[in-house]
């Protein structure tokens, strides 16, 4: 490592005019309107602003939109400040953003020209770093804010830190302090940058490695322990957090095996969206090509030059410290999502690469075989150079388009929203297949149904449920609430369209036996092969000759989406083995999409077999998919493998004759109009709302619990029920089911048909969105019947610790 020398002022300036590509590549994300995700983040914003100073702490908690985003507290208490700036606050976030990743790429400058007073390496590595893709997500989206924040101190403090060394057998105190108060400032920002410390220990062992000639024992032991000091900041700071430090220890367990490793390789080197690789392809592949030119090189310049190969091996472990927290992480996507995690990494990253460009131009110094070809060779690396930064820049502008262009369709999304609300005097929308880029966190996945606000108060149609009960919501739209509120995005029209659910005449029969079941077959019974009629028994046969279960479809034209009912079939089915159990399926095509999505066009129902008894299974028509697809065209029915069933009838029944009742209590509604919050926010919900039909509930801190009641009169023999609870931000996997869930938290068992229910937040760990339901019991504590509709509740940090502390 080399100590700094005075430069010339035209070089002094370059710098800071080689950073003007990266600005412009960044202005389609300055000109973007806000994501889905980024509303939320403003919508937090504001309310920390109006919430009074008592009620901030609370939301200091808030770690992003991923627990390994790690907002620390200097970057929420910076965040907060920006809230001052009211209608102008995303323009005036996003300038500063890109602002801050402009100063680290200076600062990058600054700090490899400091370790190896190569003026040409450090310019190159402030390039790379100005416009390397990965750090589109990182600069462009306002949940990469914490790491360019944590960066900036990061580099700040080690500049610093090399002022406080300058002279080897001398350090200055001053220097050093404000190294280490930077450093702590970084980790406030964000904790995942705790494992780049170990990159002060790295550069002494590098400094000493280099040095000549070798200095004093005890001065290098007194710099390892300056450094080692450095490493111990990180340490002091999430023991003195210890909630935070236990979300940090879970995040660094990476999964160490190739499967995990080379996905994030990968990405490092070759920062490409696979599914816009077609578009990129080209240019990196011609890019790689001639890599093999300057690697040939590098091998030369790291054999000839001791200085060089001490820079490359002290960037290439700080790579993968700065990378390593993350291997497994959602960066193995092929969406890129979570590219901004690696804003760490890119700093190291790009001296590796800045090495590699600028290897043919110093070998081309060092070995006899090049010397009358200087020239050509140092144009060569220029050429290099320039090819590679315009494809960067290239791809980093188009990244950057991507993000403007999704934040367009999103603003026009919400544009139809309001004037579908205003139409239908909806507070609430339902809105199906809103694009997916149209939101960068997991957390705001869009696909499906989601509830938005829509009113006059909806902060432009901010997301306010994504888990909502689907037979509430069928039964709401049968009384013909919400009904005109039902819309999607239509791709190809690239507008919002209505869902025709509209009430229709069933022409489905409430009861037919297996002879009239064989009109409904699709195609035609006749031309079923594997399936027989026999007139005796007035049974159809149903059976396999492969290792694949037997299936049939029905047409199910004039079937309403919105009726209530469950489908039913009498069987009996024998496996051949010797289970009890077995899963039968049934999924669907609907005129909305004809294509079959399993994700939400899929019903599967635990059947007794083996027992040559005929059985009922009840088949819920209260799913979000049966309701809001439009009507259905086809349904198909699945048997298990080497399955011979024998079917009896088929029929509808409605769901006040199979499921409890199961609401609010009345003095709950009281407790919601008296005491509730308007401006009610919890991550990851905004302005959750509290609609009664819907059984979405929210209650605000001066609530210690909620009320339920049931009534199961109506099911024979019925002398209790038992609730089942979700565990937290996990909807029931069966609705309307007949068995326990694959998420259940807990169970309560209540005597009697009709009763109430108090549930105190105490009862819950922690806050998050929570599922209620219950199911009738005869006296022997068995299932009659099937699960009721859901109550789903929002339980908030504050309701939690307010209830334990009246306990």
């Amino acid at each position: 490592m080399h100590q700094t020398k005075s430069l010339p002022y035209i070089q002094r300036l370059a710098p800071i005019f080689i950073l003007l590509p990266a600005a412009i590549a960044y202005i389609p994300a300055l000109i973007a309107k806000p994501l889905l995700d980024e509303q939320f983040l403003l919508a937090w914003l504001n309310y920390l602003n109006l919430a009074p100073t008592s009620e901030i702490n609370k939301y200091l908690a808030f770690h992003g939109f991923n627990q390994i985003d790690m907002w620390g507290p200097l970057t929420l208490f910076s965040l907060k400040s920006f809230g001052l700036f009211g209608p102008n606050l995303f323009i005036v976030l996003k300038l500063t953003k890109l602002a801050i990743h402009l100063a680290n790429a200076f600062f990058v400058f600054i700090l490899v020209y400091y370790i190896c007073a190569d003026y040409i390496i450090a310019l190159v590595s402030e390039l790379i770093f100005s416009l390397y893709p990965l750090n589109a997500e990182a600069v462009a989206w306002l949940g990469g804010y914490g790491a360019e924040l944590s960066v900036c101190f990061f580099l700040i403090s080690f500049i610093f830190y090399l002022k406080a060394q300058n002279q080897f057998a001398k350090i200055n105190w001053y220097w050093l302090i404000a190294a280490i108060f930077s450093l702590a400032l970084a980790i406030a920002c964000n904790a995942m940058i705790c494992l780049n410390v170990f990159i002060f220990v790295l550069y002494e062992i590098a400094y000493f490695l280099h040095t000549k000639p070798k200095p004093k024992v005890e001065n290098f032991c007194t710099r390892l322990a300056l450094s080692l000091l450095m490493v111990f900041i990180p340490i002091i700071y999430l023991i003195a957090t210890n909630s935070l430090s236990t979300v940090f220890i879970k995040s660094i367990q990476p999964h160490l095996t190739g499967q995990y490793i080379m996905p994030l390789i990968k990405h490092l080197v070759i920062p490409i969206n696979e599914v816009n690789w077609h578009g990129y392809a080209p240019e990196y592949r011609f890019l790689y090509f001639l890599s093999a030119i300057p690697i040939c090189s590098l091998i030369i310049t790291l054999i000839k030059r001791k200085d060089i190969r001490c820079l490359f091996s002290f960037a290439f472990i700080a790579t993968f410290l700065a990378a390593l927290p993350y291997v497994g992480h959602a960066m193995t996507q092929s969406n890129l999502y979570g590219s901004r995690y690696l804003y760490f990494a890119i700093f190291p990253l790009s001296i590796l690469i800045a090495i590699l460009f600028c290897s043919i131009y110093y070998a081309s110094k060092m070995h006899s075989f090049f010397q009358n070809k200087h020239k050509a060779l140092t144009a060569i690396t220029v050429l290099f150079l320039l090819a590679a930064n315009i494809f960067y820049f290239r791809h980093l502008f188009n990244e950057t388009s991507a993000k403007r262009v999704a934040g367009k369709v999103l603003s026009n999304i919400q544009k139809s929203l309001s004037i579908v609300a205003s139409k239908e005097g909806s507070p609430y929308l339902f809105v199906r297949d809103i694009p997916e880029y149209t939101s960068h966190a997991p957390a705001f996945n869009t696909q499906g149904m989601i509830c938005l606000n829509a009113g006059a108060e909806a902060d432009k149609g901010l997301l306010s449920a994504k888990i909502i009960p689907d037979g509430r919501l069928q039964k709401a739209l049968h009384k013909g609430q919400y009904t005109g509120s039902v819309l999607r995005w239509d791709k190809d029209f690239q507008s919002l369209l209505p869902i025709d659910i509209t009430l229709k005449t069933n022409l489905y029969p409430e009861h037919s036996s297996a002879q009239a079941m064989q009109a409904f077959f699709v195609p035609g019974f006749v031309f079923y092969k594997n399936a027989s009629y026999d007139a005796s028994n007035d049974c159809i046969y149903v059976e396999t000759n492969s290792n694949l279960g037997p299936i049939i479809s029905l047409n199910t034209e004039g079937l309403s989406p919105i009726t209530g009912n469950f489908l039913y079939l009498d069987l009996n089915i024998e496996t051949g083995n010797d289970n009890k159990k077995a899963p039968v399926e049934m999924y669907w095509q609907t005129r909305l999409h004809t294509d079959y999505d399993n994700k939400e066009r899929k019903l599967t129902v635990e059947a007794n077999v083996n027992d040559k008894i005929f059985h009922r299974l009840y088949f819920p028509l209260r799913t979000i998919g049966w309701s809001t697809n439009s009507a259905a065209t086809v349904i198909t029915l699945g048997f298990p493998a080497h399955a011979k069933v024998a079917i009896k009838s088929m029929g509808l029944i409605a769901s006040d004759k199979l499921i409890p009742d199961f609401s609010i209590a009345e003095e709950n509604k009281q407790a919601i109009n008296n005491k509730i919050i308007k401006t009610g926010f919890d991550y990851p919900y905004a302005n959750y709302p509290n609609i009664d039909d819907l059984g979405l509930l929210s209650l605000n801190e001066e609530a210690d619990g909620m009320t339920v009641s049931h009534n199961a009169q109506n099911i024979i023999g019925a002398t209790g029920v038992v609730m089942e609870i979700s565990k937290a931000d996990k909807p029931f996997n069966n609705i309307n089911g007949n068995t326990l869930s694959n998420v259940t938290g807990r169970t309560v068992a209540l005597n009697g048909s009709l009763g109430k229910y108090k549930i105190s937040f105490a009862d819950f760990p922690s806050k998050g969105v929570y599922s209620f339901r219950v199911i009738a019991i005869d006296k022997n504590g068995e299932f009659i019947g099937n699960f009721s509709d859901a109550i789903v509740t929002l339980i908030r940090n504050s309701n939690i610790v307010h209830a334990q502390s009246r306990n």
